[in-house]
């Protein structure tokens, strides 16, 4: 569940682009096209630009499909959403899952 072709990786540049620009709409329609071509990246950088957005629910969905895609940063999204809801414990599980899935981030508070 990467993107594969010369067009994805073109979708996840535009879609970074419109992102740094500020316009987080923009970039959410582009992640979300680059997502359902299979993307595991897209779908994780959707799920924080949702997250920013307000739409944990959706966000929540985006960062598991980007790490049931084997995207750390999926595991990494589902770790800050639990953190953000209270549950601490779980969340830690997920940080964890995050690192082994390549992803340290927070793994340093762990």
């Amino acid at each position: 569940m990467t993107a594969t072709s010369r067009n994805d990786d073109e979708l996840l540049r535009f879609a970074d682009r419109a992102r740094d620009a500020g316009d987080l709409a923009g970039a959410a329609g582009l992640y979300q096209r680059a997502a359902l071509r299979g993307s595991a990246e897209a779908y994780a950088e959707l799920g924080f630009i949702l997250r920013g957005m307000g739409d944990s629910a959706y966000a929540e969905t985006a960062f598991q499909r980007a790490a049931e895609g084997g995207h750390g940063l999926g595991w990494y999204g589902l770790g800050l959403l639990r953190t953000e809801a209270g549950d601490a414990e779980q969340a830690d599980v997920l940080y964890r899952r995050a690192a082994e899935a390549g992803h340290a981030g927070r793994l340093a508070d762990v």
